[in-house]
């Protein structure tokens, strides 16, 4: 039973922007390209209507020429981007590692970087894309169906802590290991978070559980526990070792995320065995609007149907006095909250 059935969404909104504050101004596509380590440079012409902090990208990142015998380069996050306003104006704008994940297979990128004062100048803005990491020839990286993004300055609004349950959940999967791998190490416990960004822009999500091996995986679009890698958008191994390195036991994604887009954070227990202090995770989300659970309120098992499976789980929790079941909120669990549950699944989910 998820923690967040019927759970509440805190924000704060803090004065000053940071890693995750940026919203979306001005967007164009790019041809597809392919680079080296030399670099390929893109001209794009943009006319932002405010003051430019950063960049963002969403494209699908493809290894053009790779060492496919033992797959080590090159890699998305083997990818180096520096941007350049019309006239050379508030300087270069350096980005790496884009991130991306450590195999070959081809790779979504939605990501973004602030830290740019270019001002509002309109013309060409230049995108250079190329290899890093000492990676060297004859290695080609290539982006297909790309778009570059500006970014403007926005309040910076933290939506949370929302805790999830994964071994409470009493849902079970054999989570990704890599982008194109699954974990031998299952099933696993996960409970999910879906997401509704109200402004699109740089969101950072973090997830933390108790000096615990975990794993926390973000999809674009709809999310099937029984088909893993498909519509995985970005991941973090919370095993002390991950590339971008991520303490034990954390996980965070940094993501451009769109307006209206379902999205769905999916939190892990790291193997078959949960440990008693790795179950239960806490998560933040930072970005330029607030964020909260997509719920249904009738569908009390989470597994995205209302029925009458979900009465028995409302009845299992009620029956134990469980706090999330007083729906009528007299600080009582009777049946009142059960004949307003059952209300509620006749309705049933939109």
């Amino acid at each position: 039973m998820s923690r967040l059935f019927f759970g509440v969404v805190l924000t704060s909104v803090c004065a000053s922007p940071s890693l995750g504050a940026a919203r979306v101004i001005e967007s164009a596509p790019i041809q597809d390209v392919d680079f080296d380590q030399t670099g390929t440079a893109v001209a794009v012409g943009l006319a932002p209507a405010e003051p430019v902090v950063g960049i963002a990208l969403d494209a699908r990142w493809t290894a053009v020429i790779a060492d496919q015998a033992d797959g080590v380069a090159p890699w998305a996050i083997d990818m180096v981007v520096t941007a350049d306003a019309p006239g050379g104006a508030g300087g270069t704008l350096g980005w790496f590692p884009v991130g991306g994940d450590v195999t070959i297979a081809d790779f979504p990128l939605s990501d973004f970087r602030e830290g740019w004062n270019p001002g509002t100048p309109a013309g060409d803005y230049t995108f250079t894309f190329a290899h890093g990491n000492g990676v060297a020839a004859p290695f080609v990286s290539g982006l297909r169906d790309a778009t570059v993004y500006l970014l403007a300055d926005a309040p910076e609004v933290v939506s949370g802590p929302f805790v999830l349950d994964a071994a409470g959940s009493g849902r079970t999967w054999n989570r990704p290991f890599f982008i194109d791998g699954v974990s031998g190490l299952g099933p696993t416990s996960y409970e999910t978070l879906e997401i509704n960004p109200p402004v699109s822009g740089g969101y950072l999500i973090e997830a933390q559980v108790s000096s615990f091996n975990s794993a926390i995986f973000l999809y674009r679009g709809a999310f099937d526990p029984a088909q893993p890698l498909r519509n995985l958008l970005d991941y973090s191994l919370g095993n002390g070792s991950f590339w971008d390195g991520t303490p034990q036991g954390e996980g965070r994604v940094s993501a451009l995320l769109f307006e209206e887009e379902p999205y769905t954070l999916v939190v892990s227990q790291w193997d078959r065995f949960p440990s008693s202090d790795g179950q239960t995770y806490e998560v933040l989300v930072t970005g330029p609007g607030a964020v909260g659970p997509i719920e249904c309120a009738a569908d009390a098992n989470r597994d995205g149907a209302a029925d009458f499976l979900d009465m028995l789980a409302f009845l299992a929790i009620a029956e134990n006095g469980d706090p999330e079941a007083d729906l009528n909120a007299d600080s009582a669990v009777n049946a009142v909250d059960v004949f307003t549950f059952r209300g509620v699944l006749f309705v049933g989910c939109p």
